[in-house]
């Protein structure tokens, strides 16, 4: 169902065997970039096509992660004493997917918006392996 984006994607602008996109996602769109960045562009489609046809369970993994790295952070450090303390349910639900980037054929980004509460940075899980999301960064 979200691997036909791959159908669909065109060159971009700023480098040479990537590609972009969007879909629908969860009511929202989520663009989508394919970059083999010098590796072979097939195996990072097919990364992308596994990723995309298990599009759930990566999302569920990549939120886990997401809480599991950040949700102790939230809490402590950057909610407002009026806000309630956030169970690992009520912050993976607040994250919303905008993103995700293939890069190579084993990276992959899962770029989340933080409804606010990290001050609008997003929160990126990372898979360096093409399976399992083991880092989370914060950007903007």
């Amino acid at each position: 169902m979200y691997d036909e984006v791959l159908t669909k994607l065109i060159p971009t602008k700023n480098a040479r065997e990537a590609f972009e996109g969007e879909f629908i996602y969860r009511e929202g769109k989520v663009s989508i970039v394919v970059d083999a960045d010098g590796e072979d562009i097939d195996v990072t489609r097919w990364l992308a096509r596994k990723f995309l046809l298990n599009l759930a369970e990566y999302d569920a993994k990549a939120r886990a992660t997401a809480a599991e790295k950040m949700l102790k952070t939230y809490n402590e450090t950057w909610r407002q004493e009026d806000e309630p303390l956030l169970t690992k349910a009520q912050f993976t639900e607040r994250l919303t997917l905008v993103h995700v980037s293939f890069l190579g054929v084993e990276s992959v980004d899962f770029m989340y918006a933080d409804d606010g509460m990290f001050g609008g940075h997003s929160l990126i899980p990372q898979s360096f392996d093409g399976e399992t999301f083991t880092y989370v960064q914060m950007y903007g």
